[in-house]
């Protein structure tokens, strides 16, 4: 179910234009700022998008302008952490051809830490199917005193999802037209 779910929901997603990943993108970073998710942050984690996942690179040089610190996920073996992404680190390409930061400065996760995650289905309970790999709820699980604000597109948000005792919810969860707490 799990992955027929996954399949389906990402299929949509790749059909997608760059033209509208571009202002669903914007209006979801534009919406992260207009609902003060950053206000007491001073860490804010980001991730490379990949197959027409949501774009927060316009988020990076608003958060560098209020001394926030950005931090890009990279993967080791089975593990994830996250390190410095700042106007001096180039990116290169790292697990799953995805673009990491390389540099060796990693993140101390702390209250004031928020993560953004992505992920290929959510529900509106919070319960997320990412992309079977489990690297966010191993992350989650061993830091759980983060802020965690999961983003997508609108139609990733289904009534209800398969859920798995090992899986981790976002405190929210953010697309272009609605956000939900999740207790």
């Amino acid at each position: 179910m799990k992955k027929k779910m996954r399949k389906s929901i990402l299929t949509r997603r790749k059909s997608m234009t760059q033209g509208e990943v571009d202002s669903l993108s914007k209006m979801i970073c534009q919406r992260i700022i207009d609902y003060h998710f950053l206000e007491d942050i001073t860490d804010v984690c980001l991730y490379m998008p990949i197959q027409n996942e949501v774009n927060l690179s316009e988020l990076i040089s608003i958060l560098h302008n209020n001394n926030k610190t950005v931090w890009l996920p990279r993967i080791f073996s089975d593990k994830m952490d996250f390190f410095l992404f700042d106007k001096n680190t180039a990116l290169i390409e790292g697990a799953y051809h995805i673009l990491e930061p390389d540099n060796l400065t990693k993140l101390y996760p702390n209250p004031n830490t928020l993560i953004i995650v992505p992920g290929a289905v959510f529900s509106i309970n919070g319960d997320r199917i990412g992309y079977g790999g489990g690297y966010y709820d191993r992350y989650m699980e061993a830091y759980p005193n983060c802020q965690y604000l999961a983003v997508c597109y609108d139609y990733q948000v289904l009534e209800e999802i398969p859920y798995e005792q090992h899986d981790r919810r976002p405190n929210v969860i953010l697309t272009e037209q609605r956000i939900f707490y999740i207790s």
